[in-house]
């Protein structure tokens, strides 16, 4: 198992736009040709525009985009931008008029940071399509930078969570996750238990006995949920890939205390970019591995602000 570069991973280009001073950005992912996509929500609050047009039942369109933004629903709009500017390519479905783009999207909810009327919009998505490129910047920018985690005793004991990812290759099929963080609880590293970020409590973190003593009295305020896109060149088709969704929401589970909450919008999209023959559970073994180390990234890259510390400032 190695690991590889967004570059190697070939059809797809990701970008980035934010503004600072609100806190607040979208990341899009653009697969010009057109691609195989699926989606799994687990969280009980999702927030998506399209994610039904990946579901397994439905007709099995191609995949022009997808978008993982900021702004809570109001942030959607960020994706007509993304629609725009593919149009102006000439990429989308031929309807018989107008090509029509296929852009699924979800969102986080970072209303309760920065400035919170200000939200992605059609602009802020036509700007991050227009600086995809594939070699993505990671911490706090995108979708990212109004992301935060920890936030079981209010904003101002959280941290701030943000946009990263990971790419594996193994026995010739490569896989990609690519994770905007904004959890409730702590994140955690699967392979040592050490925690990496949590609710702040005095100078040190919140224990696990404490953290699930509070969810089980305290309101949660619905501010938190965590995205992923698993991107694959094995050649899936539309039930393969929401399987391949489905599972790598263990990669959630393993990283994140606690995870897929009702008032939590966890959702995982899942695209497939090449032709290679790759079995499924080998794919997803190595989705729920990518999920694991991008949420991770996410959270080591962020940089803390609008009061909000990241890992590198408590360090």
């Amino acid at each position: 198992m190695e690991n590889i570069t967004v570059s190697e991973l070939e059809g797809m280009r990701v970008g980035h736009a934010q503004d600072e001073e609100a806190v607040t950005g979208c990341t899009v992912f653009l697969f010009p040709e057109g691609c195989a996509g699926g989606v799994a929500v687990r969280g009980g609050s999702p927030g998506t525009k399209d994610a039904v047009t990946l579901d397994y039942s439905t007709a099995d369109y191609p995949v022009h985009g997808v978008v993982l933004t900021g702004g809570s629903s109001y942030g959607l709009e960020s994706i007509f931008g993304v629609m725009e500017f593919l149009e102006e390519q000439g990429i989308g479905l031929d309807v018989g008029g107008p090509l029509v783009p296929i852009v699924p999207g979800a969102v986080i909810l970072d209303l309760g940071i920065g400035a919170g009327k200000i939200r992605p919009d059609k602009e802020m998505g036509y700007k991050a399509a227009r600086k995809t490129n594939t070699n993505p910047a990671t911490g706090s920018v995108g979708a990212g930078i109004g992301a935060t985690v920890g936030k079981l005793l209010g904003m101002d004991k959280a941290m701030k969570g943000g946009f990263g990812y990971h790419l594996l290759q193994h026995r010739g099929v490569k896989v990609g996750a690519f994770s905007v963080v904004n959890a409730l609880g702590n994140v955690i590293d699967p392979q040592t238990g050490e925690t990496i970020a949590s609710t702040r409590r005095g100078g040190g973190i919140i224990t696990d006995e404490e953290l699930f003593s509070l969810v089980g009295r305290k309101l949660i305020s619905g501010s938190h949920t965590t995205l992923s896109l698993v991107v694959t060149d094995a050649e899936f088709e539309r039930k393969q890939l929401c399987r391949l969704a489905s599972v790598a929401h263990d990669g959630f589970a393993r990283t994140i205390k606690p995870s897929h909450l009702e008032p939590d919008g966890d959702t995982i999209f899942a695209v497939s970019t090449g032709e290679v023959k790759a079995a499924a559970d080998l794919v997803s073994s190595l989705a729920v591995k990518s999920v694991e180390k991008s949420i991770i990234s996410a959270v080591k890259g962020a940089t803390g602000m609008a009061g909000v510390s990241g890992v590198k400032e408590l360090q």
